[in-house]
């Protein structure tokens, strides 16, 4: 998969760099969203490795034992993530879109679609790029608005099957 960074003057940070993903707080994450559950190690490690995974950081300066800012040495906090199920070919599928509550209403959903859009535009041969969103959702809303995304054409319909690792179980 790509390696890929994007930076804000103000100290935010999205990158497809899946080593930098901190495993445990994306653990975190995924207990807090109603769709998902934590994974074990392990296949937490392989849904990174396997995905093209967009994370959003909060860079801080970090302070020397003085109080001090240490010149320069940053400390990456991880704040929001998405995820594309894909070949990098054909088809993308965007899952697990999240922001920590405390960090909404930035424009960091909004920069992070933009990124997600920016690499959904440079893969030439992408037939679609698909989502799950709950209706009438600001999710939906910012889906339509900043990825372009449109309900599926007619006849086309989606299909369900929910797995033993599904929250809704």
């Amino acid at each position: 998969m790509p390696v890929i960074s994007w930076r804000r003057d103000d100290n935010f940070v999205i990158s497809t760099d899946p080593s930098l993903i901190p495993l445990d707080d994306l653990n975190e994450f995924f207990n807090s969203m109603e769709w998902a559950k934590p994974l074990p190690d392990e296949e937490l490690r392989n849904t990174v490795q396997r995905s093209l995974c967009f994370a959003l950081y909060e860079t801080l300066e970090v302070e020397n034992h003085s109080g001090h800012n240490s010149g320069g040495s940053r400390q990456r906090k991880l704040i929001g993530f998405a995820r594309w199920i894909t070949d990098m070919v054909t088809v993308a599928y965007l899952t697990d879109v999240y922001i920590l509550p405390s960090h909404q209403g930035k424009g960091l959903g909004t920069w992070m679609m933009g990124c997600i859009d920016e690499t959904f535009k440079s893969l030439e041969h992408l037939r679609g790029m698909i989502l799950i969103v709950q209706p009438g959702s600001r999710s939906e809303l910012l889906y339509r608005k900043h990825l372009a995304m449109d309900d599926l054409e007619s006849p086309a319909i989606l299909l369900d099957r929910k797995g033993r690792g599904s929250a809704a179980l």
